[in-house]
């Protein structure tokens, strides 16, 4: 109010009020004064009156203003929303639009010589099997890393901010159509890592790659390839399993033609065909985690992050969703923690 008076008086200069116009406020409250001064000289607002002056003003002044504030304030808001520290994921560099890889992306050399670093860092005695810590691996198995078919992950680590060590220097490497267990009690880290993965959280520390792609640089190329199931359910009570699937299918890209097909093959792996049409606050907790593990599998998701997928589900349920997801694992990553050593194995 103590500015809008000031400025509004009619002897102010027409260029002090157009500069002012980018405050909102300001700019409604001229714009208002002059849309009743001529409104009371019966003309009114229209197109022939928006460059009218009016105590040295115009409607038109204040349109322009709040067009250009519209358009700054929106990539000021992406900008900031970008780089701030957040709860949830990565924030970026003050600079990053800066970039040529933001606005270029990152060329699949780069990719592959940061894989290949990654590759060339590892232990020799894990690479020649002779670390008693680690199980030796396959020839077969080890070309996979050489093409980038394997999630790669090495000395991560989070702390958060109260001190406590979450995740300490973590090393694991998964390979393509596998299935890899995170087999541990509460608080022992789980949730934390696949949070990391997914870039819910930042790492203190580490790299880890999948497919070639930097998870933590490029997390927005591998959430393309990602599914996840998250520890609690996420669904919206009115909505259908039918009506989540085939919103997960456009979010992942799927074929229009393709839909149908997806979400009739994910309903009958997860066992909830009948349950189709049903509302999602109508399902059962075992049935909602059911729903959860077909959206992290739709749409051909190539890693799958499975946070304690069958928690809540009966034993011949679980053993259902195990095999749904052995019978899926080709051309898959998929990573699930678990509490049950049965379910590890």
């Amino acid at each position: 109010y103590f500015a809008v008076v000031p400025v509004g008086d009619p002897g102010v200069a027409t260029g002090a009020k157009t500069a002012l116009s980018f405050i909102p406020n300001i700019a409604m409250a001229l714009c208002v004064d002059a849309m009743a001064v001529l409104e009371s000289n019966g003309v009114g607002v229209t197109a022939a009156t928006l460059n009218d002056v009016v105590h040295n003003y115009t409607v038109w002044i204040a349109f322009r203003a709040w067009i250009i504030m519209f358009f700054f304030l929106g990539l000021l808001a992406l900008y900031l929303d970008n780089v701030l520290p957040k709860e949830y994921g990565i924030s970026q560099p003050f600079y990053f639009f800066l970039t040529k890889k933001y606005w270029c992306g990152e060329s699949h050399q780069n990719n592959r010589d940061g894989h290949q670093r990654l590759l060339e860092e590892e232990d020799d005695q894990e690479l020649n099997g002779d670390n008693r810590d680690f199980e030796a691996v396959g020839r077969n198995i080890r070309e996979l890393e050489k093409t980038g078919e394997c999630l790669k992950v090495r000395n991560l680590r989070k702390v958060y901010g109260n001190g406590k060590e979450a995740v300490k220097k973590v090393s694991l490497t998964m390979y393509n159509s596998q299935i890899f267990a995170l087999l541990g009690h509460n608080g022992a880290g789980k949730t934390t890592t696949l949070s990391i993965l997914t870039g819910m959280y930042p790492p203190t520390a580490g790299e880890a790659s999948v497919f070639g792609l930097n998870m933590f640089g490029e997390i927005d190329e591998v959430r393309k390839i990602l599914g996840v199931c998250p520890q609690f359910d996420i669904l919206l009570d009115l909505l259908t399993p039918k009506e989540h699937l085939e919103l997960f299918c456009m979010f992942k890209g799927v074929p229009k033609d393709k839909v149908q097909e997806e979400i009739n093959k994910t309903l009958i792996d997860v066992d909830l065909e009948s349950k189709r049409n049903s509302y999602s606050k109508t399902l059962s907790g075992g049935q909602k985690r059911k729903l959860s593990v077909g959206i992290a599998m739709i749409g051909g998701s190539k890693i799958v992050l499975l946070d304690e997928p069958t928690s809540g589900m009966d034993l011949t349920a679980r053993r259902k969703i195990w095999d749904m997801l052995k019978n899926n694992k080709q051309g898959r990553i998929l990573i699930l923690t678990t509490h049950f050593m049965d379910e590890a194995d």
